[in-house]
């Protein structure tokens, strides 16, 4: 989520959780065949619509805050109720009318006990997809959500290994240890700022995928991770924006503003600092068209 004239802050890993960067398309459409064969579900949920000069935003910077017991959600719009239901991005979907951007809602979700055990005992992936087929539930009982999904040849961006190799140093976390603790951020988390002085990211034991998460963020256009690198790395990446490009701020983090760069755009940086190289492309991707949608029903 992100806006011209505003500052805002980004992060995978440790600031969204997982904005679903782990859950493959395949998995969602597992999820959604299951709607009907005792998944988890939601006991209660309170839906109202934000209003401006209410009470203020208790979860903070998040939108998103899930409890051990349910689900907080703080002036949300439908659309990134939608992204994070299904665990996609903004180019993947399609449709639906324009109060989806503009509206803004607060959810209150609550489960039992016995929901709470199970979710639990999942993995930390299966427990995504669970949350998240839960907030499909939501979207489709008390918004009336119904999609489909088509393919469509959509530009991609390729990240590739550039012809003088990789500059990225390797992160080897199994040298860490009771006698040598790891200090500093948790491992995976990356963060992006983006402001008057320049774009920044900085990604901390974090693998390449993530790289490519944030990038399709800021881009607007599928990021595909194809240079063969499977290690964790810690980086930093700085640029200078362009003036049609989005502003971020991770000031919210405690990082520091990004630096000038000396007018070097992303993709410049991208091949001096790390020896990397973004390429245009094409390819299909999977969408989510959304068929039909209302307004919330009541409480």
């Amino acid at each position: 989520m992100r806006s011209a004239a505003g500052l805002l802050t980004v992060g995978v890993a440790v600031v969204f959780g997982l904005i679903a960067s782990t859950s493959s398309w395949a998995q969602s459409q597992t999820q959604d065949k299951s709607a009907n064969s005792g998944a988890l579900q939601y006991d209660v949920a309170s839906i109202k619509r934000f209003t401006p000069g209410g009470p203020p935003n208790l979860n903070g910077f998040h939108p998103f805050v899930e409890t051990p017991d349910g689900l907080v959600v703080r002036t949300a719009t439908v659309k990134m109720l939608i992204l994070r239901a299904y665990g996609v991005d903004a180019y993947q979907i399609s449709g639906g009318p324009d109060w989806l951007n503009s509206e803004r809602y607060d959810i209150d979700a609550k489960f039992d006990g016995t929901t709470a055990d199970k979710l639990q005992k999942l993995s930390p992936d299966e427990r995504i997809l669970a949350r998240q087929h839960m907030l499909q539930t939501i979207l489709a009982e008390r918004f009336n959500l119904a999609i489909h999904r088509e393919n469509k040849e959509l530009q991609t961006y390729s990240l590739i290994v550039g012809k003088n190799g990789p500059k990225l140093q390797e992160v080897k976390l199994e040298d860490a240890g009771p006698s040598k603790p790891k200090v500093g951020p948790a491992p995976g988390r990356i963060d992006m700022t983006v402001g008057g002085t320049g774009g920044q990211v900085r990604g901390f034991a974090s693998p390449l995928s993530n790289l490519t998460v944030m990038l399709t963020n800021y881009l607007h256009r599928p990021v595909i991770d194809k240079t063969g690198l499977t290690g964790k790395y810690d980086f930093t990446l700085r640029w200078t924006p362009d003036e049609t490009q989005a502003q971020v701020s991770s000031s919210a983090n405690g990082l520091p503003s990004a630096d000038p760069t000396g007018g070097a755009s992303l993709f410049t940086a991208i091949q001096e600092q790390f020896g990397l190289k973004l390429e245009s492309a094409k390819g299909p991707i999977e969408l989510i068209v959304i068929d039909h949608i209302e307004r919330p029903s009541g409480n």
